[in-house]
């Protein structure tokens, strides 16, 4: 019987003999992994060798092509903001303006749109990039900016506001659905107070550039201030007088306090929400605002006035007669600029005057308050205005509801 020792020791080749074909076969994998990663270190080597072999100068002018590529863009940029600087000096008028402002922001972002504050709302005014539907919602709506949160915080700050989704409302369901966000918003501030919000979406086909568009926006903003404190320097001071004389062709008023300007104050109720309150004995009355365009602009339309012929003045009065149709093209292009709608309504129903009541009448209060006696007793520039402007210079589409003009001519 074999011992304990020997069993073992034909366990032991046994195993030897079944196992060894394996271990060959392992030994043949190893190598052959072996020969495959040195095959792989010496193609990398070559490579890296080969990078090695580059000539770096042989790349300079692609890497020049797209330097100067990139100086082009620059200078094209600086162009572009240079002559909307040049063009925004040369405006007049809100609408000519913002309709820049809005012409050059669709060139930063594809889709724009101008909302209007008045009155505690957002109203549509124009917009750029959009179908011609949706760009009609957009001018025909009104929304509370308290519906979003980012509103209010653009409306209050100075820095731009970006919003994730919009809030439900016509015109911006319109601007969702032509543009991809997130939304850009920015106020446009003048004397400090927001006037109106600008929503900015990307689009396929022009670049996002939000620094450019803060720019413009920054500029109009500007320009609208600089024409309100012109005004409020023309129309609410009086020209500076020798004690006890008084300017020819001019009632009377108060003497204004020392002291920084005042921003013009905010519109009256009207009658049917509070009652006015009874003006102190001595104290100059009240004066109906423009909301936006006591604020950010002249208002001035491009044109003149009809030519009156032999009643156009001479002499002394002829400045006073200036600045009358200059405060009424201010007034009246105040009155379009913000109701656009009801205008073209208006012109097509003949109903202008009907629709415009309360705004007509305020300004031409506003009107006769500040011009010259002397030159409200002559002629009415303020109907003539009306006419032109609102009425396309049909004075039919007033209606008959219209009580003409203060003075025949």
């Amino acid at each position: 019987m074999p011992s304990a020792r020997e069993c073992a020791d034909r366990l032991r080749e046994q195993a030897y003999k079944t196992l060894s074909p394996q271990l060959e076969a392992l030994n043949d994998e190893l190598e052959q992994v072996r020969r495959s990663l040195a095959a792989g270190i010496g193609q990398l080597e070559q490579k890296i060798e080969a990078l090695r072999r580059v000539e770096l100068p042989a790349m300079a002018p692609a890497l020049d092509g797209m330097l100067e590529e990139s100086i082009r863009a620059r200078d094209l940029e600086s162009e572009a903001l240079a002559q909307f600087t040049h063009d925004l000096g040369r405006m007049e008028t809100q609408e000519q303006i913002l309709s820049l402002l809005l012409d050059a922001a669709a060139r930063c972002f594809a889709r724009v749109a101008l909302f209007a504050l008045r009155d505690g709302r957002l109203t549509g005014w124009s917009s750029r990039g959009f179908a011609e539907d949706a760009a009609r919602t957009i001018g025909a709506d009104s929304f509370s900016p308290d519906a979003c949160p980012e509103f209010g915080d653009a409306l209050a700050g100075t820095a731009p506001v970006e919003a994730s989704s919009l809030p439900e409302a016509p015109s911006l369901a319109a601007v969702q659905a032509g543009s991809r966000g997130p939304w850009r918003l920015q106020a446009l501030r003048v004397l400090d107070r927001p006037v109106a919000l600008l929503v900015a979406g990307e689009g396929d086909g022009v670049p996002a550039r939000p620094q450019a568009l803060s720019i413009l926006v920054n500029f109009t903003a500007l320009r609208l201030e600089n024409i309100a404190l012109r005004l409020l320097q023309e129309f609410r001071e009086p020209a500076p007088a020798a004690p006890g004389d008084r300017i020819p062709g001019t009632r009377e008023e108060p003497k204004p306090q020392a002291g920084p300007m005042e921003p013009p104050p905010l519109p009256p109720e009207p009658a049917d929400q509070a009652p006015e309150p009874e003006a102190a004995p001595g104290a100059a009355p009240e004066e109906p605002g423009h909301e936006f365009g006591d604020w950010a602009g002249s208002g001035f339309e491009a044109s003149a006035p009809p030519d009156r012929g032999e009643d156009s003045p001479a002499g002394e009065d002829e400045k006073l007669h200036a600045d009358a149709k200059r405060f009424a093209r201010l007034l009246v292009s105040e009155i379009k600029l913000y109701n656009e709608t009801h205008v073209t309504e208006g012109r097509q129903n003949q109903d202008l005057y009907l629709r415009l009541k309360r705004d007509i009448d305020r300004s031409r209060e506003m009107y006769e308050k500040r011009v010259s006696p002397t030159v409200a007793d002559r002629i009415d520039y303020f109907h003539d205005e009306i006419v032109r402007i609102l009425g396309d210079n049909d004075p039919s589409t007033l209606g008959s509801d219209y009580p003409g003009p203060r003075i025949e001519s």
